[in-house]
């Protein structure tokens, strides 16, 4: 499908959009937007995609932020050390005295996990402005709900969405 946008260069707005959304940024879902933006024609995918990278900008406060917490409420390595894997031997994880404890499936242990998730949902619940580009379409983008969610903050509020199907293996 091809995307039409309306205006020739969409009305800059400021939006609040609180944490949370940059966990959604970090996933599949994001990256295949930025890269795509599931967007076939070029003006749509200029504006949403300069959209999506300031967003992405401002995500770098939350990101360092967050970071500080698992810092903060991790349980720590006493020592140096790596992980290797049985069977090749070689070296799959390092770590340096005070580095937070990684498990094999890359969850963090924590001193406290409770008052961790405090912190980070506060963190979360912070909401910022941004001043982005808002895009309008002429028809809908041709999108997944995940990828509709992400696009909300940047679309005008009139924008309708068709719901991309996804290929299920059989």
């Amino acid at each position: 499908m091809t995307t039409k946008q309306k205006q020739t260069k969409p009305k800059t707005e400021n939006i609040k959009i609180n944490n949370a959304y940059f966990e959604k940024m970090s996933g599949e879902v994001f990256q295949g937007l930025i890269k795509k933006n599931g967007f076939e024609a070029v003006k749509p995918r200029y504006w949403v995609s300069k959209a999506l990278a300031k967003i992405e900008g401002e995500s770098k406060h939350y990101l360092k932020n967050k970071q500080d917490l698992v810092d903060k409420h991790a349980i720590k390595h006493e020592e140096d050390g790596e992980r290797k894997d049985e069977k090749s031997k070689k070296v799959i994880q390092k770590w340096k005295k005070g580095d937070p404890i990684v498990l094999p499936n890359g969850s963090v242990q924590f001193e406290d996990g409770n008052v961790f998730l405090k912190e980070l949902k506060e963190l979360q619940e912070i909401k910022i402005d941004i001043k982005i580009p808002r895009v309008q379409f002429d028809e809908p983008p041709d999108v997944t709900i995940e990828e509709g969610m992400l696009l909300m903050p940047i679309l005008e509020d009139k924008t309708e969405f068709t719901e991309k199907k996804e290929k299920k293996d059989e």
